[in-house]
């Protein structure tokens, strides 16, 4: 019997090498580890292995350990150093294994064959990108006996492991989640990523190396790729549901949430697998011999091809996975054949070894649909932190112990509103274990688009973050409002929906607006404008118009908490009301709300709410003659009512303010509105308007004096048209210095509605950084207020949906205006009527043909403009810009503090008689 000797005996690599040694008569194995005592190392001895005591990093043990050695196998550890002291310690600590072990062998003068356990080059194949020390550690000891150690080389095997199915067993990355009943496989890679799977490595290892030390002659100098598989992520989880009889999902984990959950080590698996998805195994092959590794890769004699020695007579591995010829695992190496290549199915028997030894834990029939209680108070705590500033919805000093009395458990409808919380609040939460049950949440088969969830477990932007619990919330929304109208049909009276019910209403609305202004979100919208007419929020406040109706509100509750509740109606209201202007206004439809029949009053302010201190508030103004009566109302109401105010002078009066100077006694507040107006009126701004005309309004703009905003009194002769430019240049420079001042956390905060107001400003800063000509310094400007206003767009873009695709419209079109060459290839990704976010199509024409010097088409260009522009204006959208621009500028004009500005939730209205003004 000839003497080998195995490293790391006790591990997994060198345990099943050991083990499978040990059957074979032709070796007597020697066992080496630092614990000689320890239980592993008894079973070895159990089995005859002569176990000795040696550590890879005192040299001075293993010349003792190696001797009279026909043969060794090496495998060195990494992970054994790395969370002591750290990733580059330990990639030094397994390179110096390797010289270790490389300089012992060497010595011995008995030894004919070293297999060493080695990986490929990750930093030097991926020309720096992907640095994997602990691979790159063991690459680096690989080139260290073939540069250093000529004759130990010549007699060298180097053994390439895939991925051990064996970590589904105890991976950090592989657990039961019990209130979702199921597992989560997450890991740093995308679901399609390739994994080169080495099988059961426990029992692969031990076949593989016997077959090497079997055929020396065939594999000398050779690497020996351990593979069974080359498969996608979804293809593991499916194997191991198929085998263990349970179900687990997959989800992928960016890098930020792997470093942490495990810190740099983290960082360190999350390159290992981008590796594996960029580079297959024939390509490492390549690329590794470009970089001094001396391995042949055109032919086969880069790999040792064992397939006959596997598929021939084996002992078997263990009493629990017996093996056969049939069902042997095969070391598969690259084939020359295009069509063929390492992808292998591995046999039934193997796929058992995927089994974890701890069973997922029993859960009950009923699903919990909420994660833990610290998530849940975790992601309350993010709603009030961040959403709540947008849509000021819930009352926190009670809602908030609420949560954390769990007395929501038993309540549907409370666990409906907490699934629309969630599904808001997800997007901005940092915490991975709020993405992974986000992610477990959707259904595990095939979903509306027909794509598998596992196939949709991608790593995902923070504006599609919620989607499950929005789906799950979807759900049980779809569940009440079934039940609401089947009791209508059986009992033939109108039920009343829960507040909670309501509200969720509202959130899930709002949710399905800042994921886009889609059909779904103008149908849920509707749906909780029907809810909040069946409940009454309408009328909440109907006992001070001099009636009494009961909308909610206990007549012998204590008076805090009847104020407290009540507040609580106003605001379901108003937010429901703001998001279906906002939406019926982007999207051209007629709205429900009969606001001259509204009888709920305007919000109060937040603190006056959440300290149960009754504040006045008042009604809206429902006509006119209401408005004309109460000309100092924005001074006595919160910052929330003021621009639920601002937005309803814009929906009702604009176009009378526009066209009536003698409105302007009514206060400075319509002057504002009048300004901002002009920002969207097309026909004004852009009538006859051409690159050379809007040249000329850049050249009057720089030279009229500092009073320019009303040039009609410097004695310049301008245009009306070149005034209307200036005066919507103006109102965009006002918008800017508004976001200029703005805190970057406060972007954060705000309504993704708001994003549309930038939109039409930073469309006017490009025409005049395009045309100013040799007027530099207003050219500079504009650019320097461009770069102001796309970078807050850019920061809507990373919460929600809806600022993502308004952003992409605003850099089409700057595409579109400053390169001839590009080409619309569509009208985006959720093709809605956005006429708001265009400019007519003449306007177009006219930059495209002025892009070469000496264009004489202006004229051209502008012939029939009027008419073109009545055909592409939608007229109501035309103005949704206006009123956004007055959410912005009414706070700041009013001198409301910036602080006070973010309290409000910044929606849109739309503007009432814009047919009559427009045209």
């Amino acid at each position: 019997m000839s003497l080998v000797v195995v490293t790391g005996a006790t591990g997994i690599q060198g345990g099943s090498v050991a083990r499978t040694l040990a059957k074979d008569p032709t070796w007597k194995v020697r066992g080496l580890t630092r614990n000689p005592d320890g239980d592993k190392a008894k079973e070895l001895k159990d089995l005859g292995i002569d176990v000795v005591a040696a550590d890879l990093d005192d040299a001075t043990t293993l010349p003792a350990a190696f001797k009279g050695a026909v043969a060794i196998f090496a495998t060195t550890n990494f992970w054994e150093i790395a969370p002591k002291h750290g990733i580059e310690a330990a990639e030094k600590g397994e390179f110096q294994q390797f010289v270790n072990i490389a300089h012992a062998a060497s010595d011995v003068s008995s030894l004919k064959h070293l297999v060493l356990s080695t990986m490929p080059h990750c930093d030097a194949i991926s020309g720096g990108e992907l640095p994997c020390p602990h691979w790159d550690a063991k690459a680096k000891g690989t080139e260290y006996v073939k540069t250093k150690l000529p004759k130990l080389a010549a007699k060298t095997t180097y053994v390439w492991l895939g991925w051990y199915v064996d970590n589904l067993a105890s991976s950090p990355l592989m657990q039961p989640q019990p209130y979702l009943g199921k597992y989560i496989l997450a890991q740093p890679s995308k679901p399609d990523g390739i994994v080169p799977v080495a099988g059961l490595v426990s029992t692969n290892t031990g076949v593989v190396v016997q077959a090497v030390l079997a055929q020396p002659d065939k594999t000398y100098g050779k690497y020996v790729p351990i593979l069974t598989d080359l498969i996608p992520w979804t293809k593991v989880v499916d194997g191991w549901n198929r085998i263990t009889g349970k179900t687990a999902v997959y989800a992928e984990l960016a890098d930020p949430q792997v470093e942490t959950l495990f810190g740099e080590m983290g960082i360190e698996i999350a390159r290992q697998f981008r590796f594996n998805t960029q580079r297959s195994p024939e390509s490492v092959v390549t690329a590794a011999a470009a970089h001094g590794e001396d391995m042949n890769p055109t032919g086969d004699d880069t790999w040792a091809l064992l397939d006959a020695a596997l598929l021939g007579p084996t002992t078997s591995p263990g009493p629990s996975h017996s093996q056969t010829p049939d069902d042997a695992f095969h070391a598969r190496a690259p084939s020359s054949k295009p069509d063929e290549g390492y992808v292998h199915q591995a046999p039934e028997q193997v796929r058992r070894g995927i089994g974890s030894p701890q069973p997922p834990r029993q859960t009950s029939d009923i699903k919990p649909v909420l994660p833990p209680q610290n998530l849940i108070n975790h992601l309350v705590d993010v709603y009030f932190d961040f959403l709540h500033p947008q849509i000021r919805l819930l009352h926190r000093p009670t809602f908030v112990p609420w949560v954390q009395s769990r007395a929501f458990v038993s309540d549907r409808d409370s666990t409906l509103l907490l699934s629309a919380i969630f599904a808001l609040a997800a997007r901005y939460s940092d915490q991975p274990e709020v993405d992974l049950f986000d992610r477990s949440l959707s259904s595990e088969t095939e979903n509306q688009d027909g794509r598998s969830v596992t196939e949709k477990h991608v790593c995902i932007k923070r504006w599609e973050r919620g989607k499950g619990f929005l789906c799950q919330a979807r759900g049980l929304f779809d569940g009440g409002i079934n039940e609401i109208e089947k009791l209508e049909l059986e009992s033939r009276w109108l039920p009343k929906p829960s507040v909670r019910f309501v509200q969720a209403a509202a959130l899930i609305g709002y949710a399905e607006i800042g994921l886009a202004a889609s059909g779904r979100a103008y149908s849920s919208i509707s749906t909780a404008v029907r809810l909040a007419y069946d409940f009454g929020l309408d009328r909440v406040d109907f006992c001070d118009t001099g009636r009494a109706e009961n909308v909610g509100v206990g007549a012998e509750e204590d008076p805090t908490a009847e104020f407290v509740r009540k507040e609580e109606l106003r605001r379901a209201w108003w937010a429901i009301s703001d998001m279906e202007n906002f939406i019926c206004t982007t999207r051209g439809r007629p709205r429900m709300i009969d606001y001259d029949d509204c009888k709920t009053k305007l919000p109060c302010d937040d603190r006056d709410w959440f300290e149960g201190r009754e504040s006045p508030s008042y009604f809206l103004p429902a006509n006119l003659s209401d408005l004309r009566e109460s000309p100092d109302l924005p001074s006595h109401i919160s910052a929330t009512a003021h621009r639920i105010l601002a937005t309803h002078l814009m929906a009702k009066f604009v176009p009378l303010a526009a066209n009536k100077g003698d409105l302007a006694a009514t206060g400075d507040l319509l002057l504002t509105v009048e300004d901002i107006f002009l920002l969207s009126s097309k026909i004004r701004t852009f009538k006859n308007a051409t690159p050379s005309t809007i040249s000329l309004y850049c050249r009057d703009i720089s030279i009229a004096p500092s009073g320019w905003e009303h040039p009609s009194g410097s004695g310049m002769m301008i245009s009306p048209e070149c005034q209307a430019f200036a005066e919507a240049h103006r109102a965009s420079d006002a918008v800017c210095s508004i976001i200029r001042d703005w805190p970057t956390h406060s972007i954060a905060r705000s309504a993704p509605f708001i994003a549309g107001a930038l939109w039409a400003p930073a469309c006017i800063q490009l025409l005049v950084k395009a045309l100013a000509g040799a007027n530099s310094g207003l050219a500079e400007k504009a650019s320097l207020s461009l770069r102001i206003l796309t970078m807050a767009m850019e920061q809507f873009a990373q919460f929600w949906g809806l600022g993502h695709y308004l952003l992409d419209c605003f850099r089409r079109y700057e595409r579109k205006l400053t390169d001839t060459d590009w080409e619309d290839k569509g009208q985006g990704e959720w093709n809605l009527r956005w006429k708001v976010v265009t400019l007519p199509d003449y306007i177009d024409a006219s930059f495209l043909k002025a892009a070469s010097p000496g264009c004489g088409t202006d004229a051209e260009a502008a012939l029939s403009s009027e008419d073109r522009l009545e055909q592409d204006l939608d007229s109501t959208a035309a103005c949704a810009n206006a009123y956004a621009m007055e959410n912005l500028w009414s706070f700041y004009s009013d001198g409301i503090g910036l602080d006070d500005c973010m309290m409000g939730d910044l929606g849109w209205m739309g503007v009432e008689g814009a047919d009559e003004l427009l045209f």
